[in-house]
């Protein structure tokens, strides 16, 4: 069980699986505040593994093994509220291990067993480097996830908007048009008292004015093509990156306070594919900034020069914390997928550079 804040609901939810049902755990489940209590009641530093003895009582710290993750030291004390733990679980063997993220506990994980001695002090520690190291590739794909809902939703009110304003008002109008119509010729039959030449002008009037609704539609028909034809050809070059990066850039700084500015170099025309790698890679080299800097500012720069894109990507050394070449690794790769090159630059020893030239 995985118990973590969601920043984005502002609540914590539960992720619970097992061996008979493990995908149950990527489908998280509100929790409530009692229960909320009761699994985060241990000391937020804590980690702790929990055995049974089978055979007659023995001491508690027989039982238990308790082991303060930030001082790096076990502890010899009464664990206290872990016997509660135990108690809500029901289990003959159990570890827990808080889960940290920036330096701050966000929830608290839990493994069970109906197994008593299934687990030992090196389950805690394997639990603990795991979360070290995927916490941020999850807060990484998280991140991302957000910017492409936020962008899905964005084309959806775009699309919305242009549906409105192309088809629905069109035939709004053509519906009123024939309502006039259909009303100045019914009062015209409707009438004993019209001449036939007065009957004849109003049909005349009528033919005059469906022929204008008959134009009308005509125009709205291409109008509707025309969209349908952009539809079809968004995956031709247009200028959408730094656009995409800015909204992405604002996001990133209200969440993490790392002030990024953008600067795109002449116009960045490229293809929607190219746009969506360049993109994922800025997205990653903001993230190393933010997790392996002590960086306060970024600086994304782009342009399209001699048939490449030109990324660079540069953050001050607040701290003397440059980005070391082996952190850039899964960067690098992505980088040559797309047959370019990488290279670190240090400016002025106050900032370091990830330039990055793809051919377009």
């Amino acid at each position: 069980m995985l118990i973590i804040f969601d920043s984005d609901k502002n609540e914590y939810m539960l992720h619970r699986a097992d061996r008979r049902n493990p995908e149950a755990g990527a489908l998280p489940q509100p929790i409530n505040a009692n229960l909320t209590r009761q699994m985060l009641v241990l000391p937020s530093t804590y980690a702790i593994v929990y055995n049974r003895e089978m055979k007659g009582w023995k001491r508690w710290d027989k039982n238990f093994y308790i082991y303060d993750v930030e001082k790096g030291e076990r502890l010899h004390e009464d664990p206290g509220a872990a016997h509660a733990l135990v108690t809500l679980f029901d289990a003959e063997a159990l570890v827990t291990v808080p889960v940290n993220y920036h330096n701050k506990v966000i929830g608290r994980t839990y493994l069970t067993s109906q197994k008593s001695l299934d687990f030992d002090h090196s389950d805690a520690d394997f639990l603990l480097q795991l979360f070290k190291q995927v916490m941020p590739l999850l807060d990484n794909i998280r991140l991302v996830d957000r910017l492409a809902s936020d962008a899905a939703e964005e084309e959806r009110r775009r699309i919305a908007g242009n549906i409105h304003d192309s088809v629905i008002q069109p035939y709004l109008g053509l519906q009123l048009g024939l309502t006039g119509v259909r009303e100045r010729l019914s009062s015209s039959i409707a009438d004993p008292d019209r001449s036939k030449q007065e009957i004849i002008e109003t049909v005349a009037g009528a033919v005059s004015r469906i022929e204008h609704l008959i134009e009308m539609t005509n125009m709205g028909v291409a109008e509707l093509r025309r969209y349908i034809s952009g539809l079809k050809d968004e995956g031709e070059p247009v200028e959408s990156l730094p656009t995409s990066v800015r909204r992405f850039a604002a996001k990133f700084t209200r969440a993490t306070g790392i002030d990024v500015q953008i600067i795109a170099e002449g116009k960045i025309i490229i293809n929607d594919r190219l746009a969506a790698e360049a993109f994922q890679i800025i997205a990653e080299g903001l993230s190393n900034v933010r997790r392996h800097t002590q960086a306060r500012r970024a600086l994304i720069k782009m342009s399209c020069l001699n048939d490449q894109l030109i990324l660079s990507i540069e953050n001050d050394n607040a701290g003397g914390a440059a980005i070391k070449p082996f952190i850039l690794r899964s960067i690098a790769g992505h980088v040559e997928a797309l047959g370019g090159r990488m290279r670190i630059e240090g400016l002025d020893d106050v900032a370091t550079a990830v330039i990055i030239e793809i051919p377009l």
